[in-house]
């Protein structure tokens, strides 16, 4: 196992430990979110089995067993979220939607699954908009967004379309 790394996730932490083999990733992804100096609150395990396949564990709850890398990576960005949402809802509401800010404003957009916020929001944030939250906004009793720096969550085939939108603007 390597060391924990503490990331904050909204209104809670969580202690994250895993084989260097996928945990380097997993630490490389939500490196906007680790905190030093915290005391976490969960324990979101990543170990490696035997014959090549992973387990995942939330405080000591195994949540999948002998699964694929992809698998397990998939379940802890899950458990990630999962914590997240529930450090919040009995005091937030809680948007499945992308936040940016342009300027002075705060756009957030809200859509179906699979419906392009994150690309839209990516696409901004390449025009010089900020990325504040993707797929979770949580907005305080006052109605301020709070941020939420998770990985962006754009599907394979929209990269794509982002790299040739990028080579397109850059002959214009």
């Amino acid at each position: 196992m390597s060391e924990n790394t503490v990331f904050r996730l909204l209104d809670t932490t969580v202690a994250f430990h895993a084989d260097a083999e996928l945990g380097t990733i997993v630490d490389d992804a939500y490196a906007d979110l680790a905190s030093a100096n915290d005391t976490p609150h969960h324990v979101i395990e990543l170990r490696r089995r035997w014959g090549g396949r992973w387990s995942t564990a939330v405080d000591g709850t195994t949540r999948e067993r002998r699964c694929t890398a992809d698998t397990a990576l998939h379940d802890v960005r899950r458990a990630i979220d999962q914590l997240a949402l529930e450090s919040v809802t009995a005091t937030h509401t809680v948007i499945g939607a992308s936040a940016i800010r342009m300027g002075g404003a705060l756009v957030v957009m809200f859509g179906n699954i699979v419906s392009g916020k994150s690309t839209l929001a990516v696409a901004a944030a390449r025009r010089g908009a900020r990325l504040v939250a993707d797929d979770i906004v949580a907005v305080d009793p006052r109605g301020a967004v709070r941020p939420y720096h998770r990985p962006i969550n754009v599907r394979p085939t929209e990269w794509g379309r982002l790299r040739s939108e990028e080579h397109t603007s850059e002959l214009q």
